[in-house]
């Protein structure tokens, strides 16, 4: 049986603040992520937590800055950009979720060795950022049935 949301956003909270989660260390050297999967009816919930942790986080006091990128809003923006919004809100009518998730995901390069997705985040992450010091929500903050849609079961590993 799964904790309920507050308990599990408090025990995310904890095993991000601990130094050993912030430093690569383990079997293949790799770099720590949170993927937290939850209901898509917690979303509000959830937002207002990831806000809550990223304004009571100071660098100086906590030993770590937290960045958080936010995968739906980065490809919301990219199709804004593409013009592909109302595209794709036509195209989901049409042919279904299935179909519009494939194309978005083909679109985005999301099973490429470019991700798009991927360089954003390498493109945003601070130039002062270490491996040490930066908690990194690679993580995509979408329930799990939406992420196994729109990510390939290998997408952390290019980052």
């Amino acid at each position: 049986m799964m904790a309920d949301l507050a308990t599990r956003l408090d025990e995310m909270e904890a095993a991000i603040r601990k130094p050993a989660f912030r430093q690569s260390i383990g079997r293949a050297n790799e770099v720590n992520y949170w993927v937290f999967d939850y209901p898509p009816e917690k979303e509000l919930e959830v937002r207002e937590r990831i806000e809550y942790l990223k304004h009571k986080n100071r660098k100086e006091t906590d030993g770590f800055e937290l960045v958080v990128f936010d995968l739906y809003d980065i490809t919301i923006d990219y199709l804004e950009r593409k013009n592909y919004l109302e595209k794709c809100y036509h195209f989901e009518k049409k042919q279904g979720l299935d179909r519009i998730t494939a194309a978005v995901s083909n679109s985005m390069k999301i099973y490429d060795d470019d991700n798009l997705i991927v360089r954003y985040i390498q493109e945003h992450t601070p130039e002062d950022a270490s491996r040490k010091s930066t908690v990194r929500f690679r993580g995509l903050l979408l329930s799990a049935r939406a992420r196994r849609r729109m990510f390939p079961r290998n997408w952390k590993s290019m980052l």
